[in-house]
């Protein structure tokens, strides 16, 4: 349901190129690490939406992959304040959201999740920029779209 997005061989060069703090461009052929891929940094900003409107119509009943009592669980504070299943959360009592964060070498990105009101923000970069999130231009362009488009206001 969620189809899987491959890029053929003639796409390749098409493909964002991972870029380290001093800006110079990755080598072809340098390790990914497949942690990565939970991170959201093998996947196109379009695919994991797709996969947070999942988490949207899932938590409504809807889901074709997930259910409701796992939304749940991605959610819930376990044990360790702030942090659920995966993603971290945040906000107030009255406008709670879910966040998550990915970096590797090359790639930075976050996500922001409001599931009562339904919406959400991803920002992925080809770049690390050696510095947090919140820091870089991840979490500039993120404040900007909260600032915009913020559903608790």
């Amino acid at each position: 349901p969620l189809q899987t997005l491959q890029l053929d061989t003639a796409s390749m060069p098409m493909a964002a190129k991972g870029h380290i703090p001093s800006g110079e461009v990755l080598a072809v052929g340098e390790p990914v690490y497949p942690y990565l891929a939970a991170a959201g940094l093998w996947c196109t900003a379009s695919a994991y939406a797709r996969i947070l409107l999942e988490v949207i119509r899932a938590a409504e009943g809807r889901g074709k992959v997930l259910t409701p009592a796992l939304v749940n669980d991605l959610f819930t504070e376990p044990d360790a304040k702030y942090i659920g299943l995966g993603n971290f959360s945040s906000g107030s009592a009255k406008n709670p959201f879910v966040y998550g964060l990915g970096w590797g070498k090359g790639f930075q990105c976050a996500f922001r999740l409001w599931l009562e009101e339904a919406f959400g923000c991803i920002v992925m970069i080809n770049a690390n920029p050696g510095m947090e999130q919140s820091e870089s231009l991840v979490g500039e362009t993120t404040a900007l779209l909260m600032e915009e488009f913020d559903p608790g206001r």
